[in-house]
């Protein structure tokens, strides 16, 4: 999977491409040996129902949101997150590999 080289990390939720992400928890789901295969088959059907009919009303207009928006939304990202990271040190030179993560405030 080719993921954009920009990613911003403000706006997480919003900003987590959906259809990748969606997925790469299905592929990790597939890999899963701990789970039966119809197991995964409805999680995957109920996490894009849950993701993809995100709408609400507003002066009396219905209208979908494109951007992640339901309550799964910080799962989501969450995991899209782990495997960029995973992807992002597979592939950095061995010379940048960091070996403690400093998060600022």
């Amino acid at each position: 999977m080719k993921v954009s080289a920009l990613y911003h990390m403000v706006s997480l939720f919003t900003n987590t491409p959906i259809s990748e992400a969606l997925e790469i928890i299905r592929n990790q789901l597939e890999n899963d040996k701990r789970l039966k295969d119809s197991t995964n088959l409805e999680i995957m059907e109920l996490l894009e129902f849950v993701v993809i009919t995100t709408y609400f009303t507003f002066r009396g207009v219905i209208y979908q949101q494109r951007a992640m928006g339901s309550p799964v939304s910080p799962i989501i990202a969450n995991l899209f997150m782990e495997w960029l990271e995973q992807l992002a040190i597979a592939t950095a030179p061995v010379n940048c590999i960091p070996r403690l993560w400093n998060f600022i405030d």
